[in-house]
């Protein structure tokens, strides 16, 4: 389920308990254009990553990945926590960056910073608790361990 902001997931889910699983989200502006098409670009992966480090220069040390989603494919698998725990390489995750829903050419680049102690999606276990998290459309999504 999708929900326009966090007061009204909170208020459908008002009798559960609620985790917040990301802290925030941002904008990195970059200087070269691009577009989102499908196809990763490494020259923008490599400055939104120098961005960040700039501002969490723990980066490195965090052993979590940072995924970038150029597709709305990619986008979807990304923000599906069922998909990133099932998925070796999707499943540990510091920052997800991307909204290719947005067309034509681009400037910035929204992204997510996870909470610490969910980098590893598998760890949204616990029974009868409502996983909530952002995503780079600033929308909030869900996710249930049934």
């Amino acid at each position: 389920m999708e929900f326009d902001n966090f007061d009204k997931l909170s208020e459908f889910y008002k009798n559960q308990k609620i985790i917040k699983i990301t802290n925030k989200i941002g904008l990195i502006n970059i200087s070269n254009e691009f577009e989102y098409d499908g196809k990763a670009n490494s020259e923008i992966r490599r400055i939104v990553i120098n961005r960040l480090m700039s501002s969490y220069p723990n980066l490195k040390s965090m052993k979590a990945g940072v995924h970038i989603a150029w597709s709305k494919t990619r986008w979807r698998e990304l923000f599906n926590i069922n998909t990133r725990i099932k998925k070796k390489y999707y499943t540990r995750c510091a920052f997800t960056l991307g909204d290719p829903f947005r067309e034509g050419i681009q400037t910035k680049m929204a992204f997510i910073e996870w909470n610490p102690e969910f980098h590893d999606v598998s760890k949204c276990s616990e029974e009868n608790v409502v996983y909530a998290y952002q995503t780079t459309k600033n929308n909030w999504k869900v996710f249930k361990c049934e």
